[in-house]
C-alpha cells in the first residue's frame, strides 16, 4: 500500500490564501511534524485568511498565468508535495470571464505542471484538485450516486476548464513522468467560504435575519439535493491522497449523501432562532439551468483506498459558518 511520507518535506500550496488552501495549510501544520510549508498566491489576493499561519509559511508572490513567475517560485522551493488549488474557481465568474478562466485553469496549469517537470527533480506527489462538475449530470437521481467512472460532460467554462486541465495532468504524467493525482470535490462549505457557494448564501442569510432582523428573502431551488460535506474534512481528504493515493488516479471527495436545501436553510434559520418566522420566496430567476434535481457524490473508492471519509456533521458545519460570520459582524 502507498505511504508517502511528510516529514522533513516542502510542500508547496498554490492558491494557499483561497477558502481550500488556507484550510489546507492550517490542516498541515497541525498534522504534520518537521515540514517546510510554501504558498503561492496572486500579489494583490488578500492574506486574511492566512495572516493567523503567517509565522509558519513562506508566500511567493506569482501568478500562475505567468509562467516566468511560475518558474521562478518552483526554482527556489523544488517541492517534494504540490497542492494546486489556485483557479477562477466560481462557475458565475467563469461565466463572465471565459477567456480569464480558461487562461487561469488550464494554461496556468500547465505553467505550473511545466516548471515542476523542469525544476522539482524531488518531486513525489502533484496533487490536481479539480470538481464534480466535469460529470455528465443525465441520468443523475435520487438512486444514483456518481461515482469516479461516470461520464464526464462539462457544462460551463468553469467545469470544462478544469476537465481540460485534467487532461494536461494526465499528459504530463505520461510524458514528464509527473507522479499525478486529480481529486474531484463535490459542494463544500465552512468558515471562511467563498461568496458564489450555495451554503455561504445560507450562512449570510441567517446571520442577517439575526443581525438585521430580516423578514423574508429570495432563494432559487430549495427542493434541490445535493452532496455537501465541511472544507475541513476536504482539506484531510487532500492530506490523505497525499500519503495514500495511487498515482494517476482520480479521487472523489464528497458525502455520500445528499441534503435538500430547503432543510439546510431551515436548520440555519432554527439555530439563529428564527425558523417559522421568515417567508423563503422561490424564485426561478435564481435556478440553474439544466441542473438535476439530485446529485450525489460516491466516496468508495476514497473510503477503501484512501482511509478518507467526512467526519464533520453539516449541520455543525451551518453553526461554525454563521457564528463566523456573526463574530465578524461584532468587529
Amino acid at each position: 500500500m502507498t505511504d508517502r511520507s511528510m516529514k522533513g518535506k516542502r510542500i508547496l500550496i498554490t492558491g494557499i490564501a483561497g477558502f481550500g488552501g488556507s484550510w489546507l495549510a492550517e490542516t498541515i501544520l497541525q498534522n504534520e511534524s518537521d515540514v517546510e510549508v510554501f504558498g503561492i498566491k496572486r500579489k494583490t489576493t488578500s492574506t486574511l485568511n492566512i495572516d493567523h499561519l503567517a509565522s509558519n509559511i513562506r508566500l511567493f508572490d506569482a501568478d500562475i498565468v505567468s509562467y516566468e513567475a511560475i518558474d521562478k517560485a518552483i526554482s527556489e522551493i523544488n517541492p517534494h508535495f504540490v497542492f494546486h488549488l489556485a483557479a477562477v474557481a466560481s462557475s458565475t465568474k467563469a461565466k463572465e470571464n471565459p477567456d480569464i478562466t480558461m487562461k487561469t485553469n488550464v494554461e496556468g496549469t500547465r505553467n505550473l505542471l511545466s516548471a515542476v517537470a523542469e525544476h522539482a527533480g524531488d518531486i513525489e506527489f502533484f496533487h490536481f484538485a479539480s470538481t464534480s462538475t466535469v460529470y455528465r449530470r443525465a441520468g443523475t437521481g435520487k438512486n444514483t450516486l456518481i461515482s469516479e467512472d461516470n461520464p464526464t460532460e462539462p457544462t460551463d467554462p468553469y467545469s470544462a476548464s478544469k476537465l481540460e486541465a485534467e487532461k494536461l495532468c494526465d499528459e504530463f504524467l505520461l510524458d514528464a513522468e509527473i507522479p499525478v493525482v486529480v481529486t474531484r470535490a463535490f459542494n463544500q462549505g465552512g468558515p471562511r467560504c467563498r461568496d458564489d457557494i450555495v451554503a455561504n448564501k445560507i450562512a449570510t442569510l441567517a446571520a442577517d435575519v439575526k443581525i438585521k432582523k430580516l423578514s423574508s428573502f429570495a432563494f432559487g431551488n430549495v427542493e434541490a439535493v445535493r452532496d455537501f460535506t465541511d472544507v475541513r474534512d476536504i482539506a484531510f481528504g487532500y492530506l490523505a491522497a497525499a500519503k495514500k493515493a495511487r498515482i494517476g488516479e482520480v479521487y472523489n471527495l464528497c458525502n455520500g449523501k445528499g441534503i435538500r436545501i430547503r432543510d439546510m436553510i431551515d436548520n440555519a434559520l432554527e439555530y439563529v432562532g428564527a425558523k417559522g418566522e421568515v417567508k423563503i420566496t422561490v424564485d426561478e430567476k435564481l435556478f440553474r439551468k439544466g441542473e438535476p434535481d439530485v446529485i450525489v457524490g460516491d466516496n468508495t473508492k476514497a473510503k477503501k483506498e484512501l482511509g478518507w471519509k467526512p467526519k464533520i456533521p453539516f449541520e455543525r458545519t451551518l453553526k461554525d459558518m454563521i457564528d463566523y460570520y456573526l463574530s465578524a459582524a461584532q468587529g
